[in-house]
């Protein structure tokens, strides 16, 4: 059992900047979604969820006693898969202060831009407000430097009209070209309970692969919106395929899909870090080193003495399993954001 207290030094202002937002409930049991959430934490007691909220940038005003400077994006422009129609011509927006910031998306602190979804730092020369500065350059050096590489995945929830008949409710694939493993998950769908769902997450290579053949960035590095038809259209129906395949060969009876959706992830988890970029494993797209090795994530000991944090003087923390030397995933990410936690209240 692992046991977790926390508390704050009184009067400090801490944000954390979360990557994909958050999901939660309202009373009337509809999903709300919270975009970039910000804990604001000024004593033990205290702490503010700021929902529809999107960073838009964080910069550093050393005239000001809570130093950095937070601005953010409200309202339904904050809502990463809002459409382009619907967005507000001018935009409620929102500047706060705090003395620590704590950033969980590498992508936030180690792209110049990306995806409605992350919350993103300055790490420009030129910020809006001349009496203010970027985010230092070797806080952003440190955590590229640990980040390494990124593993790519595509994963798909595909739901057939009845159950399958297997005795299985999650599968590996050894020798697969595109399927790594597959999970019965009933609990993701709005279909009814007499349906089955099934998630598909897709192989390294193959994510390395397609990302080859359908880029995820501009060759100047801004991010290309996924589309639906694409995902569901290709990789989702080649490993739909791959999978339906599979029960074939184990002479399993095959309903009809009713439902298939799909997701990429360009940063689904952090490369191998027991090996350099220069690796065979890995290679640069359009600035971006991916890692195509299929690894092994079972916990295991760490591979570094480093903290499992990046952090500044000046009160900034990069956290998350990418700065880990565990083996990624859940774990490694609370071990990392525990370190911080402990050298903030120290």
């Amino acid at each position: 059992m692992l046991r977790v207290t926390t508390g704050y030094k009184q009067g400090l202002r801490l944000i954390n900047l979360s990557p994909h937002g958050l999901v939660s409930k309202r009373g009337s049991g509809k999903k709300k979604e919270v975009v970039s959430f910000a804990f604001v934490l000024t004593s033990r007691r205290r702490v503010t969820l700021s929902t529809s909220t999107r960073v838009t940038s964080v910069t550093r005003d050393p005239s000001s006693p809570h130093p950095w400077c937070v601005t953010t994006l409200n309202g339904k422009n904050a809502i990463h898969d809002t459409a382009n129609s619907d967005m507000a011509a001018s935009p409620a927006t929102a500047t706060s202060f705090y003395d620590i910031v704590v950033f969980t998306d590498v992508s936030s602190t180690t792209f110049g831009s990306w995806h409605r979804a992350s919350a993103m730092g300055s790490t420009s020369t030129s910020t809006s407000n001349s009496d203010h500065h970027p985010i230092p350059s070797e806080f952003i050096n440190s955590v590229c430097a640990r980040v390494n590489s990124r593993t790519p995945l595509f994963s798909s929830i595909i739901v057939f009209d009845t159950p399958l008949q297997f005795d299985s409710d999650a599968i590996t694939f050894a020798n697969d070209d595109s399927l790594w493993f597959a999970s019965r998950a009933s609990s993701k769908t709005s279909s009814p309970h007499a349906k089955d769902a099934w998630v598909l997450v897709c192989t390294p290579k193959f994510g390395v692969d397609e990302i080859k053949r359908v880029p995820m960035q501009t060759d100047d590095g801004k991010f290309i919106p996924q589309d639906k038809k694409y995902l569901t259209s290709g990789p989702c129906k080649v490993m739909a395929d791959s999978f339906i395949s599979y029960l074939k060969e184990q002479n399993v009876a095959v309903p009809s899909i009713v439902q298939i959706d799909g997701q990429r992830w360009g940063s689904a988890m952090p490369g191998d870090k027991t090996t350099p970029p220069t690796a065979f494993s890995k290679e640069t797209l359009k600035g971006v080193i991916y890692d195509s090795s299929t690894q092994v994530l079972a916990p295991t000991s760490p591979i570094s003495s480093a903290p499992p944090f990046i952090s500044h003087p000046d009160g900034l923390y990069q956290v998350g399993d990418f700065m880990s030397s565990h083996s990624s995933g859940a774990e490694a990410a609370l071990i990392s954001a525990l370190g911080a936690a402990d050298d903030i209240t120290k």
